[in-house]
């Protein structure tokens, strides 16, 4: 009787570092998901404490190419500014393509 109660035992303790191991390894994460969770995590505490303060960036409209063939570039430069206070943004043709290809 004394064997089988070890034995049980043995399997409960084996069976609860096994649980543990596996469950630690499910709850690590890659660098850069943390990177981007933390910096999520700034935007939306600044966006947080800054809505009562004028300056956040809200694009009105945004258009990238030249008179008769252009493309509206709003709603991606809105998400690149985000809730953010300023922002650097690139202008070339990744924003939407070449809106007047073959001219100059």
């Amino acid at each position: 009787m004394n064997t089988k109660f070890t034995t049980t035992r043995t399997v409960s303790t084996l069976t609860f570092v096994l649980l543990c191991a596996f469950t630690g390894s499910a709850f690590s994460q890659s660098a850069e998901y943390r990177r981007g969770y933390d910096q999520g995590y700034r935007d939306g505490a600044e966006a947080q404490s800054d809505q009562s303060k004028p300056g956040r960036i809200s694009i009105e409209e945004a258009f990238y190419g030249s008179r008769g063939a252009s493309c509206d570039v709003k709603d991606g430069i809105q998400r690149a500014a985000g809730w953010r206070r300023q922002v650097s943004i690139r202008v070339n043709n990744d924003l939407c393509g070449d809106p007047a290809p073959n001219r100059n």
